[in-house]
């Protein structure tokens, strides 16, 4: 990255910087880190455990173990009445397709509730008004 005269920015030992969070201009001189170290840590546990849960499921269907729960029940309750066999989308056993998107959206919410000042948070009226008065 760059500092404010245009030039490389160097760490402790001298060599540039390369390593800081890539920004995205907001307005004028302030930056926004979008990519910074809790983000990066939330989307390494994320992508972690959603391995785990489809290692397990392929493992299950390998193995044609039965996973049974509430998706299995419904799908075959919907299928009677519609008479049309149901095709999931990822078809992962029991209920684990249920904990796969469960476990997305939980640190999708996580990610956006720590950026969410980032994302929709505005200035005081009184701190933009002393903006353009300048």
């Amino acid at each position: 990255m760059k500092n404010k005269s245009g030039n490389m920015r160097k760490n402790k030992n001298g060599k540039n910087d390369i390593s800081r969070a890539e920004t995205i201009p907001r307005s004028g001189a302030e930056n926004i880190s979008w990519f910074d170290p809790f983000t990066r840590w939330m989307l390494v546990i994320m992508f972690a455990l959603l391995f785990m849960i489809f290692a397990v499921s392929k493992y299950m269907d390998v193995h044609k173990m039965t996973g049974g729960g509430t998706d299995d029940t419904v799908n075959a309750m919907a299928s009677r009445v519609a008479r049309v066999k149901a095709h999931p989308f990822v078809n992962l056993p029991g209920d684990a397709q249920v904990g796969a998107f469960s476990v997305a959206n939980f640190f999708a919410g996580m990610i956006v509730g720590h950026n969410w000042k980032k994302l929709f948070g505005r200035e005081d009226k009184r701190v933009e008004r002393e903006k353009e008065k300048k």
